[in-house]
């Protein structure tokens, strides 16, 4: 078996880019403690969390750069997961271990999902895993609509409806569970090669394989309404057969990789103007919250938004530390009105035959008169652009994708020569086994 202890699995599912961060959160006599570090410090904290008898262990799923486990922290996403209870299923409760697996095995092939990656025995249920190729955050409304799909899947084996959270925490293997005394262990892993790696999933695959139509499917619908338009907003006869809900789910989760772009470059544009060191000047302060604030409410559009209030306020706390909650929650103010109108179900506005969110989508336009963003800063923006700057913005990207190209081929290289196979550099190094071997074959 590859996985024997929790350093084994971990090592496997974290991937090493950059510095990054864990969280383990550990409950002993009823008091629950939690404490992030560095990927660093992973085989010594596991080490010493593992050993701990009397206590409940949990960590989380993901790797942040930021020392929490908030959802806007994430930096990678390493797996997808399910947490079946067992024990509130009249079938799977009367199982043993191995009968239990055959039958989450003979589920999926049911229902076309494709096989975990590992099934963990977690004490008083199931977790199942599925593993991915490197995945950045910018991912999350994709990954979102495919963990609550699997989620709907799962329904019939019980699956826990709370397992669905970026920042869910699962409990570690080795650790025990104190409310039924029972060991986390691995129950099967998938078919390992002769390396004893286990595979991985490419996000984009695993969506197209799970959800009810594939991008593909969808961009055909779109392309063939809008050549429709035009003909059924002119006719109030045909206007009602025009229903963009259709695919409610997709445009939901549009408009939340939006926000999430729209966040990442004021991000950036922070950085830019060096306002972490000298703070957000006056003039400037008011615009860039206020929209700062409405893109991160925007990339939870696919998310329940119980905690979306304490997270918005958490970042822009970390942006003003000298403000007062009170003064941020004025600024927003009506943010939070139309996060709860979209959490009472007024989730979109319609108009000309068009869905938009009822949180704020301004214009590249309007954000660039708002934040007063130079043509010089656009070029180092991703995502917001004028007609006459998404030229040098194209020229900037591909100059930044050359350069990285050339550095995974010249590290993929060195790693050939010190012996390793192509499997384990495409691991090392995060790409695919058909990207190393283009790489080894120039």
């Amino acid at each position: 078996m590859q996985f024997q202890t929790a350093q084994d699995e971990l090592s496997f599912q974290y991937v090493p880019t950059g510095f990054s961060t864990f969280s383990v959160i550990r409950r002993v006599g009823g008091v629950w403690r939690q404490r992030s570090y560095s990927i660093d410090q992973l085989p010594h904290q596991i080490e010493h969390h593992s050993s701990i008898e009397d206590a409940d262990v949990y960590i989380t799923q993901h790797q942040f750069y930021r020392m929490n486990r908030q959802k806007l922290s994430v930096r990678n996403l390493c797996c997808l997961f399910q947490d079946l209870d067992f024990q509130n299923h009249p079938t799977l409760a009367k199982m043993s271990d191995q009968e239990r697996v055959w039958y989450i095995l003979w589920f999926c092939k049911e229902f076309d999902i494709p096989y975990p990656s590992v099934i963990m025995g977690s004490g008083q249920g199931v977790y199942l895993k599925w593993y991915l190729e490197w995945t950045p955050a910018k991912a999350m409304p994709l990954w979102d609509r495919v963990q609550l799909e699997l989620l709907r899947k799962f329904e019939d084996l019980a699956s826990d409806p709370m397992a669905r959270d970026a920042s869910r925490v699962l409990r570690i293997i080795g650790s025990t569970n104190q409310k039924s005394g029972g060991r986390v262990r691995v129950l099967w892993e998938s078919n390992c090669n002769q390396n004893c790696e286990m595979d991985r999933y490419n996000i984009n695959e695993f969506a197209d394989i799970v959800l009810p139509y594939t991008r593909a499917e969808y961009r055909a619908w779109l392309k063939r309404k809008r050549a429709e338009r035009e003909y059924i907003l002119s006719s109030p006869a045909e206007r009602k057969s025009y229903d963009p809900l259709i695919f409610e789910d997709i445009l939901r989760e549009q408009y939340s990789s939006r926000g999430r772009h729209m966040y990442e470059d004021h991000k950036t544009l922070f950085g830019l103007r060096g306002w972490g060191e000298t703070g957000i000047p006056d003039g400037y302060r008011a615009a860039f919250l206020f929209w700062y604030g409405n893109h991160i409410a925007l990339s939870f559009a696919h998310l329940d938004r119980a905690r979306c209030y304490h997270e918005i306020a958490y970042d822009l706390r970390a942006l003003m530390p000298s403000w007062k909650m009170n003064r941020i929650h004025n600024l927003l103010h009506s943010v939070y009105k139309r996060i709860r109108k979209v959490r009472q179900g007024q989730e979109w506005n319609r108009h000309c035959g068009r869905l938009y969110s009822a949180i704020y989508t301004p214009s590249n336009q309007r954000l660039i008169i708002d934040l007063r963003i130079t043509d010089e800063e656009i070029i180092h923006l991703n995502y917001i652009q004028t007609p006459e700057t998404h030229a040098a913005q194209k020229r900037r990207k591909r100059a930044e994708t050359r350069n990285a190209v050339e550095e995974r081929r010249s590290e993929a290289l060195k790693l050939r020569l010190l012996g390793m196979t192509q499997k384990q550099i495409a691991n090392q190094l995060n790409i695919t086994v058909r990207t190393v071997q283009n790489y080894l074959n120039i």
